[in-house]
């Protein structure tokens, strides 16, 4: 097993290669040797779902709205806007936290996901 991960994409190519190298040597032993067409693959896309919790973020609704109440009353406490974001524990661990707006920019957390919702101080 190697450290690096192979991409979607690749593994397309890696097929798409094969499958041409396979249709060359079954036509070369048939007799023709006129090789088949190129297939091209059309270009999957994906679309974000609209909402405001990241796709990747799997967290039960009850504590999604308690964590919700607890960011609103540290952006209260702090005068000062927070975000509430999603991050995967050491666990693989799905959870909510929260910091300061302006140091979220330069948060460093190696599980995490993205934000979900930003609290202003009232």
């Amino acid at each position: 097993m190697g450290a690096s991960r192979t991409s979607n994409k690749d593994i397309l190519e890696a097929i798409l290669a094969q499958n041409e190298a396979i249709n060359t040597l079954a036509s070369a032993i048939a007799g023709n040797h006129a090789t088949a067409p190129a297939v091209t693959p059309e270009p999957v896309v994906t679309t974000e779902p609209e909402r405001d919790i990241p796709s990747t973020l799997k967290v039960k609704p009850d504590y999604l709205s308690n964590r919700k109440v607890a960011a609103q009353d540290h952006a209260n406490a702090k005068g000062e806007n927070v975000v509430l974001y999603g991050r995967v524990n050491g666990k693989g661990e799905h959870k909510l936290a929260y910091c300061l707006k302006s140091r979220f920019a330069s948060l460093r957390d190696k599980g995490l996901i993205g934000p979900v919702e930003e609290f202003e101080a009232s």
